[in-house]
């Protein structure tokens, strides 16, 4: 349980955080407005950040929890720090890569909060992704955070595509390719595809002729290509045929009986191509076993 003396020591309105209604996993667009519900503003990014990264409230959240509503307070923090483009909190936010590297919370929903504060971001963002002594889905995520500032902020597109593809570059120019890069520079592509990064289109192809990338979370080539709009007319309509066949698949495979033994595997593939954000989810889940069972010997 957690407790109250060392997480309740908050002034209004930031406290209103802490017993606001529960947060649900819902788009950025339909987060509440903090601004104008709660009465936030730039003077209480200090609170905000401290309330963010408040670590008793971070494990309070943690395996669903619920002796506490308090925990949610940390996710509505970090959601009025990106509405209020707040740079101080760059760091601080950052930093929950390192120490909440399990939390899908943090993981799925930072990365719209950056995208919320901006261009400013960009230099740690670059420098956490270029080191390799992160986890891999802390680099994973920070890559999303590019991919969202591009999108939120279209003046910085160009700088967000040049950092994802010198990252790549980085990655394709390695004599030893480890599992972790694998994983990281599959996220690149995607990155750069939601971005439309069609400039970036040599660049990815080199990593797919290189073996470098995870079919079953981005498909193959073509299909990269089709995502980017560079497939002839012709066979741009096979491939909207083929993908409308994929979501007829995925959707009776999920209806399939779950108990079944490979039913949930089989659930979530269809013709070698998975849901992004269901791989995503399950890349983790196996990940955070491994470290589990890792730390146990």
């Amino acid at each position: 349980m957690v407790e109250a003396s060392q997480t309740h020591n908050y002034s209004p309105p930031v406290a209103q955080l802490l017993t606001y209604r529960e947060p649900g996993i819902e788009k950025a667009e339909d987060w509440p407005d903090y601004v104008q519900q709660v009465g936030l503003g730039s003077e209480h990014i200090p609170e905000l950040i401290r309330m963010a990264t408040d670590q008793p409230l971070l494990e309070g959240g943690e395996e669903g929890e619920e002796d506490e509503r308090s925990w949610g307070g940390t996710i509505h923090a970090w959601r009025a720090l990106g509405q209020l483009h707040a740079e101080a909190a760059i760091e601080p936010l950052l930093s929950l890569f390192r120490t909440q590297k399990d939390s899908d919370w943090v993981m799925e929903e930072l990365p719209d909060v950056f995208g919320m504060i901006g261009p400013m971001a960009l230099p740690s963002l670059k420098t956490f992704l270029a080191d390799d002594s992160h986890d891999e889905w802390a680099r994973v995520s920070v890559s999303s955070c590019l991919e969202k500032i591009g999108i939120y902020s279209p003046e910085a597109r160009s700088t967000c595509i040049e950092i994802l593809s010198k990252q790549m570059e980085a990655f394709l120019a390695k004599e030893t390719f480890l599992e972790d890069d694998y994983e990281v520079n599959s996220f690149l592509v995607l990155a750069l595809t939601k971005l439309q990064a069609r400039e970036a289109a040599p660049l990815i192809e080199r990593a797919f002729q290189a073996d470098r990338v995870d079919e079953s979370i981005l498909g193959d080539w073509r299909e990269v290509q089709y995502d980017l709009g560079l497939l002839p007319p012709e066979e741009a309509a096979q491939m909207r045929v083929h993908r409308l066949s994929q979501m007829i698949a995925i959707r009776s495979e999920l209806e399939a009986d779950l108990s079944e033994p490979g039913a949930e595997a089989s659930a979530g593939k269809a013709h070698g191509r998975e849901d992004v954000h269901k791989a995503v989810k399950r890349k983790r889940k196996q990940a955070r076993q491994a470290r589990r069972k890792n730390s146990k010997r």
